[in-house]
């Protein structure tokens, strides 16, 4: 079983089903009841739900795999992020993993997004504790950036990643349930 918090329009589940996964196995929630809804007509054999993350309406140990994908760059409240977090947790099984896929940088610019860097996971997740970090992987490159390369010098988006880590903003952490 498979659950994506913050759901949206249900795409990231969508790609799962083209790797074979079985639809019955995938949950889905999301805040906002106008995406669930369309997603729900679009997709009717997913388990997609309007939740609150900070209250799940799941049992303890239900699922193999617990993801996001950008929420918690968007999520400024510290300890909204920490409740939702302590959801993931509760949900998974023991030995179970959890995939965050976020920014590690922040918008400098906007108090709107927080990074997801690897201090902020270990304390919203309670590494060393409840969960171990089992891999930090880098993608994307900070959008303006990635955006140029991929635009103009696509043949050289990958080497400029290499040589300059730095400019890599997305970053995907894999976490386990001890």
């Amino acid at each position: 079983n498979i659950l994506d918090i913050g759901c949206g329009g249900a795409w990231d589940l969508i790609d799962l089903i083209k790797y074979g996964f079985n639809q019955q196995n995938l949950y889905g929630v999301d805040i906002n009841d106008d995406c669930i809804s369309r997603a729900k007509t679009d997709f009717p054999l997913l388990n997609l739900s309007c939740q609150d993350a900070t209250r799940l309406s799941f049992q303890d140990n239900f699922f193999d795999l617990v993801f996001e994908s950008t929420m918690f760059v968007t999520l400024t409240d510290t300890l909204m992020s920490k409740e939702i977090a302590e959801e993931m947790i509760r949900v998974t099984k023991k030995n179970g993993f959890i995939l965050l896929i976020d920014w590690k940088y922040g918008k400098f610019w906007s108090e709107n997004y927080l990074a997801c860097n690897k201090k902020r996971v270990k304390s919203m997740f309670n590494v060393g504790k409840d969960m171990e970090i089992i891999s930090v992987n880098r993608g994307s490159l900070i959008p303006p950036v990635g955006r140029f390369f991929s635009t103009y010098l696509g043949s050289l988006y990958f080497l400029v990643s290499k040589l300059f880590p730095f400019l890599v903003g997305q970053v995907t952490y894999v976490l386990q349930k001890k």
